[in-house]
């Protein structure tokens, strides 16, 4: 009895799914991609972009300050009277 009611369960089901509209299949295809991406993880990424982007200056200016660079810098603008 049971094995009936869950074949006629499965049955109603694949029904359900080949009446759905074109709206409900992509609204579930979409809900499923979203669920995928959202188990994503890309903090690695923007940790790698980051460190791309700012070890470069931090290591620029690093240098022009022991350097003495930035006081020359300093030195060179002064506004006198």
């Amino acid at each position: 009895m049971a094995e009936k009611l869950a074949q006629q369960y499965r049955d109603s089901q694949a029904g359900l799914v080949a009446q759905q509209t074109a709206f409900e299949r992509r609204q579930r295809r979409r809900k499923e991609f979203f669920e995928k991406e959202s188990s994503r993880d890309d903090g690695g990424f923007f940790l790698v972009t980051a460190a791309v982007i700012l070890l470069p200056a931090i290591g620029i200016l690093a240098i022009a300050y022991f350097s003495g660079y930035l006081d020359q810098l300093s030195d060179t603008y002064t506004i006198t009277k």
